[in-house]
C-alpha cells in the first residue's frame, strides 16, 4: 500500500511543540495538515521513525476501488460506512477507513468556524501584519482579551468532513446559540493572567467597562508587571465612545486589531485549552455553577509557560498571516 511521505523537519518541530502544549492527536493532525497515526509514530519514536517496516498482506481493495472511495471523502461531509454503501462496496466500513486514514492527502476534521473574510478584509489583515513584523519582544507586553461562552451541554458541537489538503478548507461563520450557558471575560499576557469576569449574554459598553474596573485594572496596575498594551476584539461594546473615553482616562493605549481575526488572538488557543479541560471525556454539567467552577478551575490551573508559549507566538502568527497573504491561519 502506498504511503505519504515522511513528516519534514519543521512538521516534527511542530507535532512535538503542539503535543507539549497540550494538545490532542486529531487537533495536532489537523493543524500540522498530516494524519494522527504519523503524528504520533514520530512523537512515539522519533529515533526510528521513518524506518522501514515490513509489509503486511495484499490488500482486499483495487487501486481503482481506493481512487473512487478518496474521491467521495475529499472535502466532503461523508462517513466510512456511507462510502461503503455508496460503492456497494464487500468490505468493512474500517477497510474504508483505513483508505482514507493512509492518503496523505486527506485528514478528518472539524469545519472550522471562523468569519468569511473579504478581499478587504485580508488586504487589511496584511498590512497589520507587514506594520507589526518588527514587534518583537514587545508582544510580551501586551494583555490578550477576549470573550467566550460556554455551554451546560459541552462545547458547540462542529460538522466533521474529510478535508483534501490540496482544495480550500469548508469554513462557516460563528453563530451565537442560546440555550443553558454561561459567558466569560478575561485576559493574560506572558507575566500572568486576569480573573475571570463572568458576563450578562447581553453585555454592553457599561457592563464591559465595568468588567475592566474589576478584573483588568489590577491586573495593568499592578507594580510587578511590564505590560504596556491592551488588545481587543472590535466587537461594537468594545470601540464604543464610552469605552473608548474609558480606556483614555484610564491611560491605556489600545492595540490596533484587524476586524474578523479571533486566528491572531492567542486568547482563543487558551480557550481552547480550557474547553478540552472543563468537557473532558464528554463531561456535562448539570447546573450553571457547577460549570463556572469547572472553568474557574481550570482557569486557575494554566501554567505560566503556557502564557510565555501562546504570547511568543505571535512572531510566528505574524509570519504566516504575511506568507498568506492575509487569508485565515492554520490554527
Amino acid at each position: 500500500m502506498a504511503k505519504g511521505s515522511k513528516l519534514n523537519e519543521f512538521e516534527k518541530g511542530q507535532v512535538v511543540t503542539l503535543r507539549d502544549l497540550g494538545y490532542n492527536w486529531s487537533e495536532i493532525s489537523r493543524k500540522v495538515g498530516r494524519s494522527r497515526s504519523v503524528c504520533k509514530s514520530y512523537y512515539d519514536n522519533p529515533i526510528n521513525y521513518g524506518k522501514n517496516k515490513i509489509g503486511g498482506r495484499k490488500s482486499v481493495l483495487s487501486k481503482r476501488s481506493k481512487q473512487l472511495i478518496c474521491r467521495l471523502a475529499s472535502n466532503a461531509m461523508t462517513s466510512a460506512a456511507r462510502i461503503k454503501e455508496n460503492l456497494n462496496l464487500k468490505v468493512s466500513r474500517w477497510t474504508v477507513r483505513r483508505v482514507l486514514n493512509n492518503n496523505p492527502n486527506l485528514i478528518y476534521t472539524k469545519m472550522q468556524k471562523k468569519p468569511l473574510l473579504s478581499k478587504q478584509h485580508k488586504d487589511k489583515r496584511l498590512a497589520w501584519a507587514l506594520e507589526k513584523v518588527k514587534f518583537g519582544d514587545n508582544w510580551n507586553n501586551v494583555v490578550f482579551t477576549d470573550e467566550k461562552k460556554f455551554n451546560l451541554d459541552g462545547a458547540d458541537g462542529l460538522a466533521h468532513y474529510w478535508h483534501d489538503l490540496r482544495k480550500d478548507k469548508l469554513l462557516f461563520s460563528k453563530r451565537q446559540q442560546g440555550g443553558g450557558s454561561v459567558m466569560i471575560w478575561a485576559g493574560f499576557s506572558s507575566e500572568g493572567k486576569t480573573t475571570i469576569a463572568f458576563c450578562d449574554k447581553r453585555l454592553d459598553s457599561i457592563k464591559y467597562q465595568q468588567i475592566l474596573e474589576e478584573h483588568f485594572l489590577p491586573f495593568w496596575l499592578h507594580p510587578d508587571r511590564n505590560v504596556y498594551y491592551f488588545q481587543q476584539d472590535n466587537a461594537r461594546i468594545h470601540t464604543s465612545a464610552s469605552s473608548q473615553q474609558w480606556f483614555d482616562e484610564n491611560a491605556i493605549p489600545v492595540m490596533d486589531w484587524p476586524a474578523c481575526s479571533p486566528d491572531l488572538n492567542p486568547m482563543e488557543n487558551l480557550w481552547g485549552i480550557i474547553t478540552r479541560k472543563v468537557y473532558e471525556a464528554g463531561k456535562h454539567f448539570g447546573s450553571i455553577q457547577d460549570l463556572r467552577s469547572a472553568i474557574i478551575r481550570e482557569w486557575e490551573a494554566i501554567s505560566d509557560s503556557v502564557l510565555r508559549n501562546l504570547a511568543n507566538s505571535m512572531s510566528n502568527r505574524i509570519g504566516q498571516l504575511i506568507l498568506r497573504h492575509g487569508k485565515h491561519l492554520d490554527n
